[in-house]
């Protein structure tokens, strides 16, 4: 598994602005083009943390989750957190978790959750927004 999160960098997941097909994961998200690219590279794991909390009310509710999972890349532990995306003092934390262990590549990554009328929530990379 580590050998193919090495591949993943911030020049691979900036190619992707966009996307051409939805992919369904088995938590009933919708993932594009550059969210199932990190399942195919090793970070599987990490959409299913997004799927996983689909029972808290707040995210289920929520038009809009902005995820961000921050990566000590020394010790190889990460926080992952999701907020409504409100500004400054208004934005409020609906989801917060340690990861003890993570081999993931970069210090950091951004990814949004949006709901769609046609599709449903849609993961996607920030830049495919």
């Amino acid at each position: 598994m580590s050998e193919l999160l090495e591949k993943i960098t911030a020049g691979d997941l900036a190619q992707f602005i966009g996307t051409t097909t939805h992919y369904r994961h088995w938590s009933r998200l919708v993932l594009t083009d550059g969210a199932m690219y990190l399942c195919r590279h090793g970070a599987s794991w990490l959409l299913d943390i997004l799927g996983s909390v689909r029972h808290i009310p707040e995210i289920n509710r929520a038009t809009y989750e902005f995820w961000k999972l921050v990566v000590d890349l020394e010790k190889s532990t990460a926080t992952i957190q999701c907020t409504d995306g409100g500004n400054g003092a208004s934005e409020k934390v609906l989801y917060t978790q340690d990861i003890p262990y993570t081999d993931f590549p970069l210090s950091e990554i951004n990814l949004l959750v949006a709901q769609d009328p046609m599709h449903g929530k849609v993961v996607m990379l920030r830049s495919e927004y």
